[in-house]
């Protein structure tokens, strides 16, 4: 916290991320390496002795954020991972960029808060489920506080929220209501190019985390 308030008066300086492309992702990287952290995709918090996931948003943005990645377990018998998944549902560019939230949307899918699992259903036909308890363990140890960096031009800091205290209930809750999006990312792109998978994505409007944690403070 006390790096990204220096950050805020320093700028963001002029980090290059060698070999990688100015993508959706760019920001968060360039912030990363200001910070001095390596790019990770690992369970835990970006800042591990702090514990603190690091986010980034372009001030003025509405896009949702990505709060973490999980993979579902596939129960429908036509498909076996998420090659075969996107084999049956993507789109003529060969992309599967299905969202999906409690509500069923415009193409039949829909997800369910059960019991034991978080399931995913298409047409009243089950696709797949995250385990319940799997998917709160990893998010209370990614998530367990959080920092919110908006960003001006991709070099100033306009100011970080710090979230403290997740609150997992607050999670099932959120995904319950239809507030938190379900977004699968993957593509084959009809052999042009390789087999690519972002990550199945849980995902929340900034004005939502705050209901995530017990407090909320700008650093």
């Amino acid at each position: 916290c006390e790096k990204l308030k220096e950050l805020e008066e320093t700028g963001l300086g002029v980090a290059e991320i060698e070999n990688r492309p100015k993508d959706n992702g760019s920001i968060g990287r360039h912030l990363e390496a200001a910070v001095g952290i390596l790019e990770n995709n690992r369970r835990g918090p970006d800042c591990q002795k702090a514990e603190v996931e690091l986010k980034t948003k372009k001030k003025g943005s509405t896009a949702r954020t990505s709060l973490l990645c999980a993979e579902p377990t596939w129960v429908h018998p036509e498909i076996k991972n998420m090659r075969t998944a996107v084999a049956k549902y993507k789109n003529e560019t060969g992309r599967m960029n299905i969202v999906v939230t409690s509500r069923k949307n415009s193409h039949g899918f829909w997800i369910a808060v059960e019991d034991a699992q978080i399931m995913m259903y298409h047409d009243g036909v089950a696709l797949c489920y995250w385990d319940k308890t799997a998917l709160l363990q990893r998010a209370n140890e990614k998530l367990v506080n959080m920092a919110l960096t908006f960003v001006e031009d991709e070099v100033n800091i306009s100011r970080s929220d710090l979230y403290e205290g997740f609150k997992e209930n607050e999670f099932l809750n959120l995904l319950n209501s239809g507030k938190m999006t379900v977004e699968f990312r993957a593509a084959d792109y009809n052999g042009v190019k390789k087999f690519k998978n972002r990550g199945t994505a849980f995902r929340l409007l900034p004005t939502h985390i705050k209901t995530l944690y017990n407090t909320t403070r700008i650093v």
